[in-house]
Formats: structure tokens, sequence, C-alpha cells
């Protein structure tokens, strides 16, 4: 186990398990699928598709504290990864 929790599923007790993605990784996922949805055509059928695709880099974007949508008010804060895992469960 290392000191910081890694990109990929991660689990919290009894919850339902969940996708961890670090702010490395998610301005660079951010960065292309914004370049993606530049290049679509708009369609009146893809519409709410392109809204989750949207809100999905924005909220990858929002990992980055130099980033306008990033709010320190809304980040969840937990204790360090150390403190929160079982090392028999990694």
């Amino acid at each position: 186990m290392g000191d910081r929790p890694e990109t990929g599923v991660i689990k919290f007790g009894k919850d339902w398990e969940a996708v961890l993605i670090r702010g490395d990784s998610a301005f660079a996922f951010s960065k292309s699928l914004k370049k993606i949805l530049s290049k679509l055509v708009k369609s009146k059928s893809l519409d709410y598709d392109r809204k989750i695709v949207e809100d999905l880099a924005g909220l990858l974007e929002s990992s980055n504290v130099h980033s306008k949508l990033y709010y320190a008010e809304y980040v969840q804060k937990c204790k360090p990864w150390k403190e929160c895992v079982d090392e028999e469960s990694v």
C-alpha cells in the first residue's frame, strides 16, 4: 500500500464502490473530453449526451485548484490514506 490512493476503484466500509480519479489524471481527461466535444457536430438527438459529457468534463476539471471550477468549500475531506485503509484489505 502506498501513501496515497491511486486512480481506480475505491470503497469505504460497506458503501458502494466508486471511482477515484486523481487530480493529475482528471485534468488530462477533462482536456481530452472538451477537445472531443468541440469537434462533435451539434445534434438535437445528442443534446442530453453532450450535457452529460460536458458535466463530467467540468467535474474532472474542478479537481484542479487553479481552475475557476474549483471550490474548496465543496471538497470532501478525509483522514490520510493510511488511516483509512486496513492493510489486509489492500
